[in-house]
């Protein structure tokens, strides 16, 4: 079998190319993937801290009015106590 010296060189380089790229696949695979588990985390973390900082401003606004408006005081001594004013009556639901 006669293989010229350009037809070997070529095959040896495709070879060549072949073994890299699958080596590159190998090698990177596994990094790719566990970069794209902490992105995907990252993600949640993100999602969570969200929630958490609007939770915190309603949080902050509700301190804020009971600092500042005294309805709000008597409101939440209602609806939390069971408090009323003299000559109001209560009437209390079960859940």
């Amino acid at each position: 079998m006669n293989v010229s010296k350009d037809t070997f060189s070529t095959l040896c380089w495709i070879l060549v190319i072949v073994v890299v790229a699958i080596l590159t696949a190998v090698v990177l695979g596994p990094l790719y993937r566990t970069k794209k588990e902490k992105f995907t985390q990252l993600e949640q973390r993100r999602e969570v801290l969200a929630l958490k900082e609007k939770k915190r401003d309603l949080l902050r606004e509700q301190v804020d009015d009971l600092k500042n408006d005294p309805e709000a005081v008597e409101r939440k001594a209602k609806e939390k106590f069971g408090m009323a004013r003299p000559g109001e009556k209560v009437l209390r639901i079960k859940k």
